[in-house]
């Protein structure tokens, strides 16, 4: 045994075989680390695209929030009803902001839910009726064509309610 702990071979041939195998795993070793470094990277660039997304958002939510102050102090005047409207719009788009920077920031911490979805506005898609249940089907036939125009001839006349 060698004083590095492993065993080198006495045979020429021996070594030549342990020479080429330390070799594959030392190739083997680099690729691992490169394709380990590969993914760092990419989780590295997603992550900070998820912190400027968060760093955006909440911009946006401080520069509402003083649309929305200038708006109140505002709002005696002689448009006050429209800027009354446009200050609560400005408060629901502000709340929705501010819900997603904190989804974001739960994102970037790791701290998010799988199963949350992704568009909380959007209804769920419904499942497809059981196939046990009954089905019929219906076919309406159009009722009988009428010209519902008069003929491009015709003089035009004036309708009356009876």
């Amino acid at each position: 045994m060698s004083p590095g702990g492993i065993d080198i071979p006495e045979n020429p041939e021996d070594v030549r075989a342990f020479l080429a195998a330390m070799q594959a795993r030392l190739v083997a070793s680099e690729q691992a680390l490169e394709a380990k470094r590969t993914a760092h990277q990419t989780t590295r660039e997603q992550i900070d695209a998820g912190k400027n997304a968060a760093r955006l958002a909440r911009l946006q939510i401080e520069k509402l929030k003083v649309q929305l102050a200038r708006l109140r102090r505002m709002k005696f005047g002689q448009s006050s009803e429209r800027l009354t409207l446009l200050a609560d719009q400005l408060e629901l788009t502000l709340e929705d902001l501010e819900a997603e920077h904190a989804h974001a920031g739960c994102v970037v911490a790791g701290d998010t839910l799988a199963d949350v979805p992704q568009a909380l506005g959007r209804k769920p898609r419904r499942e497809p009726l059981p196939a046990h249940l009954p089905r019929q089907e219906v076919i309406h036939l159009a009722p009988e064509r009428r010209t519902a125009a008069p003929p491009a001839a015709a003089p035009c006349r004036r309708w009356a309610r009876t």
